[in-house]
């Protein structure tokens, strides 16, 4: 387990060590949420030897989170890897709010995969980000260049990320003489948002400003 502690907030960790700095948490804990994702990605998938891992034969398993809040069927060759941490703001107020984080890895080493974080506590108005698309049935933000939705909830808001060859944080392998051509990378993508497509939300429901 790793502390880290600056100013008004402490966070604690089980998979990397970072600094947080002292900002508004609002405008600065999901951008380090999104970079953390980003950068578990990017070590965990970071070349790939291999084509297309899923198809309508492959077996299948089912993944659920500790929380019950995800539940997504995936080809029963890849990893899961689950974490947890907190992050406390307003240490020095009379009312200090911890929050529990859980990030949850499902993925072939090195090839493709997803990352899913639920951060456990009720979005604030306004968002961060306009609700322009759905996932898992629940409108969501969506930055299409980092392959990313967050979605609020009424107890939480998760955030996914997924990584393919030819993604934006997947690098090729060493011995790739060239990045993979366009109509590769689409079936890369497609076969990743299909295992994303069967993800369900359980126990949450759509959050709203409205």
């Amino acid at each position: 387990m790793i502390y880290t502690k600056e100013g008004e907030t402490s966070t604690s960790f089980r998979i990397s060590d970072f600094t947080i700095p002292n900002r508004n948490p609002k405008s600065w804990l999901g951008s380090i949420l999104v970079a953390l994702i980003l950068v578990m990605l990017y070590f965990l998938l970071s070349s790939s030897n291999k084509l297309f891992t899923t198809d309508n034969t492959e077996p299948m398993k089912t993944y659920t989170d500790s929380l019950h809040y995800v539940k997504i069927r995936i080809p029963e060759t890849w990893t899961t890897e689950e974490q947890t941490a907190t992050n406390t703001t307003g240490l020095n107020t009379p009312n200090p709010v911890t929050q529990q984080i859980e990030i949850s890895q499902v993925y072939i080493p090195k090839v493709e995969g997803i990352v899913i974080q639920v951060n456990k506590t009720t979005p604030t108005c306004p968002l961060d980000q306009p609700l322009t698309t759905k996932l898992a049935g629940f409108p969501a933000s969506h930055d299409e260049t980092l392959n990313t939705w967050t979605i609020p909830a009424d107890k939480a808001t998760v955030t996914v990320a997924i990584s393919y060859p030819g993604s934006v944080i997947h690098v090729a392998p060493q011995n790739a003489p060239t990045a993979p051509a366009p109509t590769i990378v689409e079936l890369y993508k497609n076969d990743v948002m299909d295992v994303l497509n069967t993800m369900e939300l359980n126990n949450l429901t759509p959050f709203s400003c409205s």
